[in-house]
């Protein structure tokens, strides 16, 4: 009877090994893509601290492939971008410059407009857009993550349209049509 109870003990044991042994194997992190890691103190951040399935630890990137810019375009200036689209093609021109060199002026393309538009705090309702850029036409070092302000090209309009757009909209979304 000991010999039985023993046997299924070690059965049970290697059942809890195989188990702990999975677990460990779910705790390997990998990159969905080869490159370098860039966020600071990834050691320092992560030592000991929980971590939640999809949270995102540390940014990754492959500095051989394509770069491109994301903007977060604010929801009101969407219905310009639409009209150019519909109306100069889907590859509408970009001029960008980056807060590591603002004295250059770069260039880039409409790549890809997000299709919902998102929440981003002080910024409101904002759509994605990817631009594509050349990285070989940037003369500082590229750096993941800095900031950019950007001009969309969306065709020629009238100098009161505008100066005056802004204060437009505002009217006729807000005391025109507003709710009672």
């Amino acid at each position: 009877g000991e010999l039985l109870q023993a046997s299924n003990q070690i059965v049970n044991l290697k059942a809890q090994i195989q188990v702990i042994e999975e677990d460990i194997r779910n705790l390997e992190i990998r990159s969905p893509i080869d490159g370098e890691v860039v966020s600071w103190k990834v050691h320092d951040r992560l030592i000991h601290r929980p971590v939640k399935r999809g949270e995102v630890l540390m940014t990754v990137v492959e500095p051989l492939s394509d770069w491109e810019v994301e903007l977060h375009m604010p929801e009101n200036r969407m219905g310009a971008i639409n009209e150019a689209r519909a109306k100069l093609g889907d590859d509408l021109p970009v001029e960008y410059i980056t807060a590591t060199d603002p004295g250059r002026t770069q260039q880039g393309t409409i790549e890809e407009i997000g299709r919902a538009a998102e929440v981003r705090g002080e910024e409101g309702n904002t759509v994605m857009i990817r631009v594509a850029i050349d990285k070989d036409d940037l003369q500082t070092e590229p750096r993941p993550g800095a900031t950019v302000t950007a001009k969309v090209y969306v065709g020629r309009a009238s100098i009161g349209y505008v100066w005056f757009h802004d204060l437009i909209s505002f009217v006729q979304s807000k005391i025109l049509f507003r709710h009672w």
